[in-house]
Formats: C-alpha cells, sequence, structure tokens
C-alpha cells in the first residue's frame, strides 16, 4: 500500500496514530510515526485530541514543503515485509530494538515435527511402557488416595498423574503415548525434582515444558451436622467421574495459549495428544521469547538505573565543586584582606619612631603574618583547575 505524503498528513489528524496504525496500516503507532517522520509529515502535539473530544477546534500543523531528496510517498507493504526479516534477526542484529517494536504477531515460530501418537501405548496398560510411565506404576502399586479420592499427587512419580485408582491404568496408557510421541519428535521427557513436589518436564528446544494428567472430581455436602463432624473430618464427599485433564503446568509467568485440556461427552483426551504436543512446541518458543523480553527489560532498567547514578553522580560533583569554589574564593580575599593590613603596618613601622627591642618583635610579627597569609592563599600553589 503506497501512501502520499499529503494523504497521510490528512489522515493524522484526522484518527489518533493509536487507531490509524493498526487499524489501516497493521503497524504499531510508533511504526506510523517513524513514517510521519520520514515524509516530514507532522503529527499532533499532547493534548489534541482531548480538546477535539471537549468540541474545541485546535489548529493544525501546516504541512512543510518537502526537503529536497526526501521521499514523496511510504509502501507499506515492504515495510511490513522489512519489519518481518527485522523481527527474525532481532536477537542476532539489533540489541537495542524496544519490546514495544516487536509485535507478538511478526515472530516465526517453526512448525513442530511430525507427531505419531503410538495407538500400542493406548491399547496396553503394562508391557513396554517407557520407564517413566513404569517408574510411576510401580510407585503407585499400594494406592493411597487423598481428601478427593486421587492419588499420584504427593509421591515422586516419573510422570506426574493425580487420578482416582480406577482412572489410573488409562491415565498411565495416555502419558505413554504422550512420552513416547515426544520422544520420537526429538524431544526428551524427564521428572524434575526441584521445588516442593516433583514434576514431568519435555525438554523442547532448550525449554523445560511441565505436563501433568489429573481427573476431574465432583463434590455433595454430607447429610451430617456440621457440629457432629470432627476437626480432621470434611464437610463434603468427593466422587470420581473418570474425565481426565492434561495440563502444560506452568507457574508464574505462564506463557500464552491453551494450557488445559479437559475431556466431555464429546471428545477424549486420547484424540487431543497431537493438538497438546503441538501446543508444548509452540509454548516452548514463547517461554523462549518471553525470557528474552525479559532480559531486555532487566537490561533497560540497569542502563537507566546507571544513567540515573551518573546523574546523581554528576550532580554531587558539581556541587562540591561550587562550594569549593565558594570557599576558596572566601580564603582569597582573606589572604588579601591579610596582606593589605600587614602592608598598613610595616608603613607605620617606617614612619613611628620605635626603640630597636619593639622594632624587632614587630618585624617577627611581619614574617610570621605574610607566612599565614601565603598559607591561606589558594593561588599560592598556583592556578585552579577542573580536576
Amino acid at each position: 500500500m503506497k501512501v502520499h505524503r499529503e494523504t497521510l498528513y490528512e489522515e493524522v489528524w484526522e484518527t489518533p496514530l493509536s487507531r490509524l496504525a493498526p487499524e489501516k496500516y497493521g503497524i504499531s503507532d510508533v511504526g506510523l510515526r517513524k513514517v510521519c517522520e520520514k515524509l516530514h509529515v507532522p503529527t499532533p502535539p499532547r493534548g489534541y485530541w482531548a480538546k477535539r473530544q471537549h468540541g474545541k477546534d485546535p489548529p493544525k500543523e501546516p504541512l512543510p514543503d518537502r526537503p529536497d531528496g526526501a521521499p514523496e510517498t511510504h509502501d507499506f507493504g515492504r515495510a511490513q515485509a522489512s519489519r518481518t526479516t527485522a523481527s527474525e534477526n532481532s536477537d542476532s542484529g539489533n540489541e537495542n530494538t524496544s519490546s514495544e517494536e516487536k509485535s507478538s504477531d511478526e515472530k516465526t515460530v517453526p512448525e513442530a515435527p511430525p507427531i505419531d501418537v503410538p495407538q500400542t501405548s493406548l491399547e496396553s496398560n503394562i508391557g513396554d511402557s517407557h520407564p517413566l510411565v513404569e517408574q510411576t506404576r510401580t510407585a503407585l502399586e499400594d494406592p493411597y488416595p487423598d481428601t478427593y479420592g486421587r492419588i499420584g499427587n504427593s509421591r515422586p512419580l516419573g510422570v506426574s498423574v493425580n487420578v482416582s485408582p480406577g482412572t489410573l491404568s488409562r491415565a498411565l496408557s495416555i502419558l505413554d503415548a504422550f512420552v513416547k510421541a515426544a520422544e520420537s519428535a526429538g524431544w526428551e521427557a524427564f521428572e524434575e525434582h526441584a521445588g516442593d513436589q516433583p514434576a514431568s518436564h519435555l525438554l523442547i528446544e532448550g525449554e523445560e515444558i511441565p505436563f501433568r494428567v489429573t481427573e476431574k472430581v465432583t463434590r455433595e455436602e454430607k447429610a451430617i451436622p456440621e457440629s457432629e463432624l470432627s476437626i480432621t473430618d470434611s464437610k463434603y464427599r468427593y466422587h470420581s467421574t473418570g474425565r481426565l485433564h492434561f495440563k502444560l503446568s506452568f507457574q508464574h509467568p505462564s506463557p500464552p495459549g491453551q494450557k488445559k485440556w479437559a475431556e466431555d461427552e464429546t471428545g477424549e483426551l486420547e484424540r487431543m495428544l497431537p493438538d497438546i504436543l503441538e501446543r508444548a512446541y509452540k509454548s516452548a518458543y514463547d517461554v523462549k521469547e518471553a525470557r528474552g523480553k525479559r532480559k531486555r527489560r532487566a537490561r533497560k532498567r540497569e542502563e537507566k538505573r546507571k544513567a540515573r547514578e551518573e546523574k546523581k553522580k554528576r550532580r554531587k560533583e558539581e556541587k562540591s565543586r561550587r562550594k569549593a569554589l565558594v570557599e576558596t574564593a572566601s580564603q582569597w580575599s582573606k589572604s588579601q584582606d591579610l596582606r593589605e593590613y600587614i602592608e598598613e603596618v610595616r608603613r607605620r613601622v617606617d614612619e613611628e619612631p620605635l626603640t630597636e627591642e619593639k622594632r624587632e618583635k614587630v618585624e617577627e610579627w611581619l614574617e610570621w603574618a605574610e607566612t599565614h597569609a601565603d598559607r591561606i592563599d589558594p593561588l599560592s600553589d598556583g592556578l585552579p583547575t577542573r580536576e
């Protein structure tokens, strides 16, 4: 889309950049402002749109003549293509690019590799299971349900699972298929023991993607007066539903996009595995990108902090220099006053009749006074400098 500077001038003075840029040209207001600068098109000052909203008609800054050699038009199509290329090379080629100029829809996430969910894992419970799944199965041979009737949540497991005993076999079959499909795509499955509880992860493109399977439960209030319940009793009775949930169980900060899949009467979790694996793959890039943004923001905060410290240091140094100037000027003035006084004493010595003893004592005093005047004179050690 090629736009003439005169057309752009009329548009930016009729529609705020924050609306015009994304709605018509598909770029940020920062990007459109740069185009205006390139074409020498003035933009409304602060407060212009507030005055328009209150019925006022503030004057428009006239469109200046185009400088020699400056472009008359701008092609937004070419700009969009170059912006996409810049986005792909931003990490290596332009460390100072602001996060506001890096739109999330400009990033390029490679397609996920072909994902084949092995049906044999879904059809069998025991046998050729993945070692992590087999580790979980062994750990839960003697189940101990929690308050909600589920098992697995508080035990060291190969894969994270929290379901009722009757649903465990199916949940492990799903996790077995999930882990094998992930490894066939070149990713690694492992158990992370950091934190309060162990959690299963996929390692995708160097990023750890946590996952777990849980089961939805329902509750009903017990038909027992609350006064008859002991301190350890729950007032609710929980029932397993057999409906599984698959979660990419990120802690804060969490990447965007779907992170939970719940089956219902119309869909089983087994059929959702390819979509879950693809979302896990994209989440790895989202996590990487978010970390990069946090690093850029942290770097900018550090740069601003250093700039503030440097400014504070310069102010302190300037204050100290001004104080020293006043003090040295005052010392110089005192030394000059002393010298004038000393000269007046010397003149009177020559005029007044003094005994030899008195004259000798006055001469001693004059010598001492001159030494003291030199001592407090800041120019005695040379001219002042900036250092």
